[in-house]
């Protein structure tokens, strides 16, 4: 078998069947084969080997933005069977097998090989965050291969970046933040390749999650010029523009008030996407860009928010109707301008009420008939229900959203509370699903406050007595 996988010039669903067969032996038999380092040893051999088998077409790599590394199913079977070994030896075997091999690549001038070395270790980040023996010196490696010649390269050590920030944490983050900010700045600039632009930007989000805002301050400004640059590239393509609003939503929580003195700066680009990005296939850059102006929000009050939350509540109520729209990324946007404006967006609560109403309201339990195995949206849930799980997340944000509605109104969403508890009630007394049954609990609590607010200012009860 691990012949058949070494073998360059054999098929490539064979090798990746062979590969597949000695990982399922370490899965199914792992007492067998774990203290059998000459079969660990090759399995580690043949995982680097497959990573190796990726093209260099540059025009195709950054035609499209890809969660994935790369697309070759070869490499991909390479870095997940890495993965899996992983999670099935002890750390203190796995790693003495690995990182000579990983050591030994990034050494070699074939950019493959770097490549593959890097992910090898973004693979393994949580076997590596407990061993400082190996962390503290593959850090710096990985850092520098941020400027290597190859764009492949610097993507891979960005991505394995932004995951070390994930997997290291705060410790990680606290003393090599300055480092890895550099490196995502230096791939912002790569023009030539907007997937590593865009692989950069999104990798902030990570930093922005751990850094502490005292840390981040310092750097505030010269992160907000770059992505501001990136927002403002000719001819830039849309994936790379959805990343850098993302980055910036997330660096807009951190920062809170420090994100004031950059609001005229930004709105105005977030504005323009809101409003003239009106294309079907602009659609998930308008919703990210809603996105990014809410969280800006919520960071700067609703002083200065006022006017921009208004105009984005105006143009995002005929977008939610849009055919294809993610839904849940509007209703997570309307809650947080109601929590952020207040009674300042009252108006809107009777047209926004229409729309969650009906979502509050859908069906999420699939009935016999409805759907097959094949149907990748049906899950079982925690109840062993058939449940459309993109329902339940629309159902869950469109009762997170009543939430905000009723709590932050004052008062003025109380003609709506009877209808409101007339959904939720039944959905924490017939629960269908764990998530939906919670939310709606924990939804009440603003629907009391709202008539407790309604009630002092009136001096009379919000809801006819029957």
């Amino acid at each position: 078998m691990g012949k058949l996988a070494m073998q360059a010039n054999i098929d490539e669903d064979i090798r990746m069947l062979a590969l597949e067969v000695l990982v399922s032996i370490l899965e199914k038999k792992p007492q067998l084969v774990r203290k059998n380092v000459g079969f660990l040893q090759l399995l580690t051999k043949i995982s680097l080997q497959m990573m190796l088998v990726v093209d260099d077409d540059r025009d195709e790599w950054n035609a499209k933005y890809s969660n994935s590394v790369d697309e070759s199913p070869c490499f991909d079977a390479g870095q997940v069977a890495l993965n899996r070994m992983a999670e099935n030896i002890n750390t203190k075997k796995f790693l003495p097998i690995l990182m000579p091999n990983v050591e030994q690549l990034f050494g070699q001038q074939q950019w493959t090989c770097r490549h593959a070395a890097i992910i090898a270790v973004a693979q393994t980040c949580e076997q590596l965050a407990d061993q400082p023996q190996y962390k503290d010196q593959i850090i710096g490696r990985i850092v520098n291969f941020g400027k290597d010649p190859h764009p492949r390269v610097r993507y891979a050590a960005i991505h394995c970046l932004g995951i070390m920030c994930s997997d290291f944490g705060k410790k990680f983050v606290n003393k090599w933040h300055n480092q890895v900010l550099e490196s995502f700045l230096h791939g912002m600039d790569d023009k030539a390749n907007p997937r590593l632009q865009a692989n950069a930007a999104i990798c902030v989000v990570n930093l922005a999650e751990k850094v502490p805002t005292k840390l981040l301050r310092p750097n505030l400004e010269k992160l907000l010029e770059k992505l501001f640059s990136v927002l403002n590239q000719p001819n830039i393509k849309k994936y790379v523009l959805e990343n850098a609003l993302t980055a910036i939503a997330e660096i807009a929580e951190n920062a809170e008030k420090e994100f004031k003195k950059f609001y005229g700066t930004f709105t105005p680009p977030l504005m323009n996407i809101l409003q003239n990005a009106t294309a079907q296939d602009c659609l998930d850059l308008r919703l990210e860009a809603l996105r990014c102006l809410t969280y800006i929000g919520v960071a700067v009050g609703a002083e200065m928010f006022s006017k921009e939350a208004l105009s984005a509540m105006e143009m995002s109520l005929p977008i939610i109707k849009c055919d294809g729209v993610e839904v849940v990324r509007i209703l997570n946007s309307w809650r947080r301008i109601f929590r952020t404006m207040q009674d300042d967006a009252a108006k809107y609560l009777p047209a926004v009420a229409e729309i969650v109403f009906k979502l509050a309201s859908q069906e999420v339990k699939m009935k016999a008939g409805e759907w097959d195995s094949d149907d990748e949206n049906v899950e079982y849930n925690e109840r062993d229900n058939p449940v459309n799980a993109t329902r339940v997340e629309e159902k869950v944000s469109a009762i997170n959203l009543l939430y905000a509605m009723a709590k932050y109104s004052h008062g003025a969403f109380s003609p709506l509370i009877e209808q409101t508890a007339q959904i939720l009630i039944p959905l924490i007394e017939h629960p269908v699903d764990d998530q939906i049954q919670e939310a709606a609990a924990e939804a009440m609590p603003g629907l009391i406050e709202c008539i407790w607010d309604a009630f002092k200012k009136n001096q009379t009860p919000p809801i006819n007595n029957r």
